[in-house]
This record gives C-alpha cells, sequence and structure tokens, in this order.
C-alpha cells in the first residue's frame, strides 16, 4: 500500500460537535488507523485556516486524542439511567433530556485543545512522491482554491469520499443557496479526484450520472458500505429491560427523516390507547424543523409517551437500541442509513422507508415501507409492540444481518485504491513541493 496522505481539515469543525456524527466516525476511524500503523503515514495536511499546514504522525496524534477528550464519551456511556426513569413512567413530565455527562469541555475550550494539538515548531515533512490523498469529510471543498495545490503534485492519487447527493434531489429539505453551493461542491471533486468512494450503489449511481452530465465520464467510482462503531460488534451489554414496549428514532431532527409521520401516529395512538408503546427521538436538532420542535415541546397528547434524546454517547445509544422493539426509519431520501446497520448490528429489527438504498443496505432484514403509509407503518408497528410472536420473527429477522467491520471497511478501501491508481509514472522527476 502506498503511504496515505490524509486531509485533516474538518477536525476545527468536528471538535466543536458534542459527539461523532457518521462522516466525523469516519475521518477519526483513519485517522486512528494512519496513527496506529505508522508505515502507512506519509503526512497529514491541514488547509482550514486558509493555508497549508504538514502535520507529522505525532501532531495527528494529538489532534485525534484532542478529538476524543473533546467528545467525552465516556462521560457519558452510563447515563441510561435518565432514560430508563422516564420509561418506567416515574418522570414522565419530561419532554427531552440532554445527556451532556460532565461538562469539562465547553467550545472555547475544545477549541483551545485543537490548538494544543496544532505544532508549536513546524514539524514539516515532505509529502512521499506517489502517495495517496484522502479527503473523507468534504474538506475544502467550498473553496477549491484550498484544493489546488493537488495541482502541482500530479504524483498524488487523490480519493474523495461523497456519501449522498441529497441537496440535489430534495432542496426544498435544506437550507437556502445550497442548489447552487452543492454542485460546486461536486465540481470540485470531480476536477481533483482520481478515485470517488461513495457508500451505497444507489449513490455511486447518481454521482455517475451527475459526473457524466459535467463531462468528467472517466471519473473511477467505488462503493463501500460503511461500518457501524466497533461498540456494536463486540460487547453483550445488555439492553434496557422491564420498561415496555418502546421504539427509537434515530436520526437529527430535520424534515427530510420524516418525524411528522410518527409523531402524528403517536398523537393518533395516544388518543385510542390506554397504554401505547413509547418513542424515543435520538438525535440533534437540525434545521427547518419548528413544526416537529412545536409537537415534541408543546403537543398534550405526546406528553409521557415521546421523549426527545440529544447528546446521547456511542454505548447509550447502544443500550437503548437493544432493549427496543424497533428502529423506525421512515426518510424521503438518505445515501446511507448508519442508524439501521447499528439496530440490525445488535439484533434490533428495523421498520424504515421502502427506498433504493435501504434494500441495498438492509440485506433483507428489514420491514421496509412507503413513507407517505400512515397506516402501514401504525400496523407494523403494533404489531411488534402487541405481538410477542411477531417481535421474536423480526429479531431472527435482523440476527441475519452481516456488518461491515471496521477492518473489511480499510480492506476494501485500500484494495480499490491499489486496484484503480496506475503505476508510478516513470516520466515524472524531481521532488515536488506545496
Amino acid at each position: 500500500m502506498t503511504p496515505i496522505v490524509f486531509d485533516s481539515s474538518k477536525f476545527v469543525d468536528f471538535i466543536g460537535q458534542s459527539g461523532p456524527s457518521g462522516i466525523a466516525r469516519i475521518e477519526l476511524a483513519l485517522a486512528k488507523r494512519l496513527v496506529q500503523v505508522p508505515p502507512l503515514f506519509g503526512g497529514a495536511v491541514d488547509c482550514s485556516l486558509g493555508f497549508q499546514t504538514r502535520l507529522s504522525h505525532a501532531v495527528l496524534a494529538r489532534r485525534v486524542e484532542a478529538l476524543e477528550q473533546c467528545w467525552h464519551e465516556d462521560d457519558r456511556s452510563g447515563s441510561t439511567a435518565a432514560i430508563e426513569s422516564w420509561l418506567s413512567g416515574a418522570t414522565s413530565h419530561l419532554r427531552r433530556i440532554t445527556m451532556d455527562g460532565k461538562p469539562r469541555f465547553d467550545r472555547l475550550k475544545r477549541l483551545a485543545a485543537l490548538a494544543r494539538a496544532w505544532p508549536r515548531h513546524q514539524l514539516a515533512q515532505d509529502i512521499p512522491r506517489y502517495s495517496t490523498y484522502i479527503n473523507a469529510s468534504y474538506a475544502n471543498t467550498d473553496t477549491p482554491a484550498r484544493l489546488r495545490w493537488l495541482k502541482s503534485r500530479p504524483d498524488l492519487f487523490s480519493v474523495f469520499f461523497v456519501y449522498d447527493v441529497l441537496p440535489l434531489e430534495y432542496p426544498e429539505f435544506f437550507w437556502n443557496g445550497i442548489e447552487t453551493s452543492f454542485p460546486k461542491r461536486l465540481d470540485a471533486i470531480f476536477r481533483h479526484a482520481d478515485l470517488v468512494v461513495v457508500n451505497s450503489r444507489d449513490v455511486a449511481e447518481k454521482v455517475s450520472r451527475i459526473a457524466q452530465t459535467g463531462g468528467f465520464s472517466q471519473l473511477a467510482i467505488r462503493t463501500i458500505h460503511l461500518p457501524p462503531p466497533d461498540d456494536f460488534l463486540h460487547s453483550d451489554e445488555q439492553g434496557i429491560t422491564g420498561a415496555g414496549p418502546y421504539f427509537v428514532l434515530c436520526s437529527t431532527i430535520e424534515p427530510r427523516k420524516n418525524h411528522a409521520l410518527l409523531l402524528n401516529l403517536w398523537r393518533k395512538m395516544a388518543g385510542e390507547m390506554s397504554q401505547p408503546p413509547k418513542l424515543l427521538v435520538v438525535g440533534p436538532r437540525g434545521w427547518k424543523n419548528e413544526g416537529i420542535v412545536d409537537l415534541l415541546e408543546r403537543s398534550p397528547a405526546l406528553k409521557g409517551h415521546v421523549l426527545e434524546v440529544s447528546n446521547i454517547s456511542t454505548a447509550a445509544l447502544k443500550r437503548v437500541l437493544r432493549g427496543a422493539r424497533a428502529l423506525l426509519m421512515p426518510s424521503f431520501g438518505e445515501g446511507f442509513g448508519l442508524p439501521i446497520v447499528e439496530a440490525l448490528s445488535v439484533g434490533t429489527p428495523v421498520i424504515a422507508s421502502d427506498i433504493p438504498v435501504f434494500r441495498e443496505i438492509s440485506q433483507g432484514c428489514a420491514s421496509l415501507i412507503d413513507p407517505l403509509d400512515a397506516p402501514a407503518w401504525e400496523a407494523a408497528i403494533l404489531r411488534l409492540a402487541q405481538d410477542e410472536a411477531a417481535c421474536a420473527k423480526a429479531r431472527d429477522q435482523a440476527r441475519a444481518f452481516a456488518p461491515m467491520t471496521i477492518d473489511g471497511f480499510f480492506t476494501a478501501l485500500f484494495s480499490a485504491i491499489e486496484e484503480t491508481r496506475p503505476s508510478p509514472r516513470s516520466d515524472l522527476r524531481g521532488d515536488h513541493a506545496y
């Protein structure tokens, strides 16, 4: 394997998050792999301040440590007690729980931690010739000038990740201006990439069409499914028990995720049943979600039946999912759907939208329903809430799922690079610098 040059520019953004997002998990996993396997490390670059900074192996290791400390997941790993209390009815008056854990870092302290990880003395090192540059987080694609240095290094093989093209499919679900900014991001990737890695065949087909339309018909695209966190594969910790049937909706609260379908169903069930199942709405608040937030905070019918949970740790999410009757994911569109993989990996049934990407990644182990078919969703939910035999059958179906592992992910990634990159060109002479 040729040395890897890792673009760590997005660490500045990730360090301000309360916990790891899907893209941040991949970014951190790649950085940790380079830290743990020094022969793979060809260098790290950062352009977040508008100029190129080269980072040594030691500096990247300090950044990884700082990022993990800032997320302080260990402080929140045992904080499911508040959720268990609500599920038992002891704190049914609550509408929202924010699982912050010990506030060891506020935003300023997080940024200070990143500053401490920055090289005080520039530990410059040359990027080895014929290395592979990997950009796994759209870093600098909104400011293409910051990628211009790649053109001065034609010996490098450039790999970019693309996780979805949802802003082009559903611009109405995103912030204003996405219709013009996102195509520019893709154009920057297409102009600099020798290989584009996507997380589903569905995304691969869409990226290929867009690339061909833009004149990049020779672009190499490879599909690699994303792995769940290792905790979901290597722990036998039990889920929440004795709390009655409950379901989990895990995603950012924004309109594309279709929270309204489930919240209106729960409002209906609360009016018709003496003891409806409970729903945990897990995830951060996103954008264009005023109506959903109003339902969560103000609807009398949902009080005691629906709980919003923010800043949940990976360990807590795993435990919550293990005890749930099912994960619910009624999204209108996705690039992948990591919560589905996480739930199936711990043997929890999944009821999700019948969309191409979910048919692909669920391996036939989930129940898929049209995201607009409210009666079908209600029937499927009540079946798992009330019928123990149906629930056991659904769990057997979920256990047949074979998740990607992080080792398998990197094996597939490095194989794709080696299969796609050309042999080093003998006509390239001299050492390039940037």
